[in-house]
């Protein structure tokens, strides 16, 4: 079996660091793991995609219409994302909108939220998305809010990865201080995500 998780964000939302949570549960849980390099420009505001592929895998690729999962930190950078999808893939995105300079400085527009639900949804049911950014605030840190949409992601059971197996990586791998504030903002999301689909 292999499960292909594609993120997909704008630097600055902690895409790498997601990465590396996901990597480090499944390594946990005992799978072969491998990390595709990021793509795009890590800075802040920047285009970004990484990958994690689990299971029974030989490399980092993930090829197009074969994610498991794609897990969007922004929602337009999910819907630029979509080539990696199939009926049969998960979409878990933020509804976070940010708009890139490209766009700011030219003619064209953002696609409104509604347009780019409905266009991810054209490809696949399995579909959940949440507003990240107040789930972050209220567990006590914005910068929380990948850690949010980690659990959500990790609320739809696709993965083999038990809940507990990811809040035991945040207790290992956050900073101290930043422990418990991560591991509400993870609980958070897993209720949302619950809520969101259910």
């Amino acid at each position: 079996m292999e499960y292909n998780i594609v993120i997909t964000g704008v630097g600055g939302q902690g895409i790498i660091s997601a990465t590396k949570l996901i990597a480090s549960a499944a390594k946990q849980s005992g799978y072969n793991v491998y990390v595709g390099e990021v793509h795009g420009m890590a800075q802040r505001g920047g285009s970004v995609v990484s990958s994690v592929r689990i299971g029974d895998v030989h490399s980092s690729l993930v090829s197009e219409g074969e994610a498991t999962i794609l897990l969007g930190m922004e929602i337009g950078e999910a819907l630029r994302a979509q080539n990696y999808l199939s009926p049969d893939s998960w979409v878990v995105t933020n509804k976070r909108k940010i708009i890139p300079l490209n766009i700011t400085r030219s003619d064209n527009e953002y696609p409104n939220l509604t347009d780019i639900e409905n266009q991810l949804k054209s490809t696949t049911d399995k579909f959940i998305s949440v507003e990240a950014k107040g789930t972050a605030e209220k567990s006590g840190a914005v910068i929380t809010e990948n850690v949010v949409m980690l659990g959500v992601m990790a609320s739809t059971d696709v993965l083999p990865i038990d809940k507990e197996v990811f809040l035991d990586v945040l207790d290992k791998e956050m900073k101290e201080g930043y422990i418990e504030i991560n591991k509400r903002a993870f609980k958070a999301g897993f209720e949302k995500g619950l809520k969101a689909f259910n």
